[in-house]
């Protein structure tokens, strides 16, 4: 809990000074004062999860377990995500709406509610990457390194991308069931393809966890060619929707970019999977044979 506390107030100080200089000295406004925001929050939180996961690798003689570094990381980002949404919340009680207009809150409820799920999200998702990253000891075989990543990705990091992109794409269909029904068609379907990503990548992370079974290999596979073709689907379905055609050119591009990352990521991995010592090493047959008792 000190570690929590330790950090996560020096985060939170970090934040609201920013904010102080932002709007009392350089009256800094606008889309680049909102990417300016957005830099000195992320790189607050990196450096506040970052020392503190290494003061707790510290504590525990140079070692450090993956669960032990996410459960340090998240206790430093809920901590600081709650005094971060407090300070947001007092600012809107003492100096009114329009100042909270500018960091995109325009009540109470919205500046505590908002930026502490945002924060605690956020570091969530960090934790897990400097975790991986920290962990020690480093071993050539078994689920760590960048096989560990992949596995915390679809079971931490995927899920609540996903939430993130379900909740803005639910106010989106609804806003335009009425007038082009054949597209909430296909974004309904995308909720579903989504949905069924995650839960697949779940159950693909889960397998990876039993070492010396082969099987958990192909089924990583499997799930990292579903994707692309999965964006590649979508793409051809929202292009033949009854979007007009100035919005499907708008649209269109932004697909293809999704294709395009969905892919080179998938490719990526599936050569390490293909490629990889440790994955080798890790669920070869030899293996499971020795992981079977006598």
């Amino acid at each position: 809990m000190k570690l929590a506390l330790k950090y996560g107030i020096a985060v939170t100080v970090v934040i609201a000074a920013w904010v102080a200089l932002k709007h009392f000295v350089l009256h800094f406004e606008g889309p680049r004062a909102q990417i300016a925001d957005v830099g000195v929050f992320n790189l607050a939180a990196i450096a506040g999860l970052v020392l503190g996961i290494r003061e707790k690798r510290r504590m525990n003689g140079g070692t450090l377990v993956f669960a032990d570094g996410l459960i340090t990381g998240i206790k430093i980002a809920v901590t600081y995500a709650i005094l971060t949404s407090a300070y947001f919340a007092i600012l809107l009680a003492t100096l009114g709406p329009r100042m909270m207009q500018r960091e995109g809150e325009t009540s109470l409820g919205q500046a505590f509610a908002g930026v502490s799920i945002g924060f605690a999200l956020i570091g969530t998702m960090l934790s897990s990457i400097i975790s991986v990253i920290l962990k020690r000891p480093y071993r050539a075989q078994g689920v760590d390194g960048w096989l560990l990543l992949f596995v915390v990705g679809q079971i931490v990091l995927r899920p609540i991308q996903a939430m993130n992109a379900l909740s803005g794409a639910t106010t989106t269909a609804a806003q335009i069931a009425n007038r082009f029904p054949v597209t909430a068609g296909v974004m309904n379907l995308e909720r579903i393809l989504v949905i069924g990503s995650v839960g697949l990548g779940v159950v693909v992370a889960f397998s990876l966890l039993r070492t010396g079974h082969p099987g958990a290999v192909i089924l990583a596979k499997v799930y990292l060619v579903a994707n692309p073709i999965a964006a590649i689907v979508l793409t051809v379905l929202y292009y033949r929707s009854d979007l007009p055609e100035i919005a499907r050119l708008q649209f269109i591009p932004q697909q293809f970019a999704v294709v395009i990352v969905s892919t080179v990521l998938s490719l990526v991995w599936f050569l390490y999977f293909t490629k990889s010592k440790r994955v080798r090493a890790t669920y070869s047959v030899s293996q499971s044979s020795q992981a079977e008792p006598a």
